[in-house]
C-alpha cells in the first residue's frame, strides 16, 4: 500500500514584539488576534491522494499586522505616502496518488527586509526519492538600513537559490536576523518540506519567525 502526503500554506508570521508573547498571523491563525485579511489558503492532500490537484487561491492577497507593524504584506509602493498594500495572489496546490507535487506561490512580497515581484516553492515525492525547489523573481533582501528604514546594503537573491542559501542582515532599529531562502528539510518519514523564504527574527524587538510559500510531499 502507498501511503501519500502533501500540503502547502501561503505564509505564516509567529512574532512577539517588545518582549511580548509571540502569535501567529496566516496558516494556523485565530481570530483573534489574526483576522480575515491576514488568513493564508492552505491546501492538505486527502488520505489515498488526489488524481486533481487539491488547489486554494487567495486573489487579493494577505497583510500580517501587529500593532503598527506590518511583518508580512506587499511590496512598498512608490510614493512614500501610500499606504502599504497586501501581497498579491497566493495559490497553493498539492496532488497525487502514486507521486505527490506540491507547490505554493505568492506574489508582490513585502514590506521587508525582503522584497520580491514572486516567491514560489514546488516539491516532488515518489518511491524512488524527493526533490524540491524555489523560484524567486526580482527578490532582495535589505542587510542593513539606517535609523529611518532606507537602505544601505542589500543583496540581489538568485532567481534560483542552492538548497538552504542563508544571509543574514540588520535593521536600522538594532534588530538581527537570518533569510534562508529554498529552505528544504527531509523529514524523518522520507518526506520533504520546502520553504521559499524563512526569516528568523532575532530580535531584540522583533522574535519570531516569516515562512512564505511552504510546500510538502511524501511517499512511503
Amino acid at each position: 500500500m502507498t501511503n501519500v502526503k502533501g500540503s502547502a500554506f501561503g505564509f505564516l508570521t509567529d512574532v512577539g514584539l517588545f518582549g511580548g508573547p509571540a502569535s501567529v498571523r496566516g496558516f494556523g491563525q485565530t481570530i483573534p488576534p489574526g483576522d480575515k485579511k491576514s488568513a493564508s489558503p492552505s491546501v492538505t492532500l486527502p488520505a489515498g491522494g488526489s488524481t486533481a490537484g487539491v488547489t486554494k487561491v487567495d486573489s487579493d492577497g494577505a497583510m500580517a499586522q501587529y500593532g503598527p507593524a506590518v511583518i508580512f504584506g506587499g511590496k512598498p509602493p512608490a510614493s512614500p505616502d501610500a499606504p502599504l498594500p497586501p501581497s498579491g495572489e497566493i495559490r497553493v496546490s498539492t496532488k497525487g496518488k502514486l507521486s505527490v507535487t506540491s507547490t505554493a506561490s505568492v506574489k508582490k512580497v513585502g514590506p521587508g527586509p525582503f522584497t520580491a515581484d514572486s516567491v514560489r516553492s514546488t516539491c516532488h515525492a515518489s518511491k524512488s526519492g524527493v526533490t524540491a525547489s524555489t523560484t524567486i523573481t526580482r527578490g532582495v533582501l535589505a542587510t542593513a538600513t539606517d535609523a529611518d528604514g532606507n537602505t544601505t546594503a542589500s543583496e540581489v537573491i538568485p532567481s534560483h537559490p542552492p538548497a538552504n542559501y542563508t544571509l543574514t542582515g540588520t535593521t536600522g532599529t538594532g534588530d538581527n536576523f537570518k533569510a534562508v531562502f529554498n529552505e528544504q528539510t527531509v523529514n524523518e518519514d522520507g518526506s520533504i518540506t520546502v520553504d521559499a523564504v524563512h526569516l528568523y527574527l532575532l530580535g531584540p524587538t522583533a522574535v519570531g519567525e516569516v515562512v512564505v510559500a511552504q510546500s510538502h510531499a511524501g511517499v512511503s
